[in-house]
């Protein structure tokens, strides 16, 4: 009895835990969408700002749905925005 509380207690406070990082995360991504808005990120965070964007899209994307041809398109807009950020 005593170890279903503590699950109990320990579900409920991971529960709690997961809610305020999603709204750091929300927090932090509205933020960074004015700042892309307002013109007002660094070079820096710019190029970190897009390298996440990459890499996100990357992990997620589903090959088997991309023929070559847009294969090719992506990679090559991937490597001429990052080396524009990279000058």
């Amino acid at each position: 009895m005593e170890e279903n509380k503590e699950n109990d207690y320990n579900s409920e406070n991971s529960e709690i835990e997961q809610s305020n990082n999603d709204k750091m995360i929300i927090d932090f991504l509205k933020e960074t969408i004015t700042k892309i808005e307002n013109n007002t990120l660094s070079a820096d965070e710019r190029f970190e700002v897009t390298e996440f964007y990459l890499r996100y899209h990357y992990y997620h994307i589903n090959t088997d749905d991309i023929d070559e041809d847009k294969m090719k398109k992506y990679l090559s807009l991937g490597w001429y925005i990052y080396k524009l950020l990279d000058k």
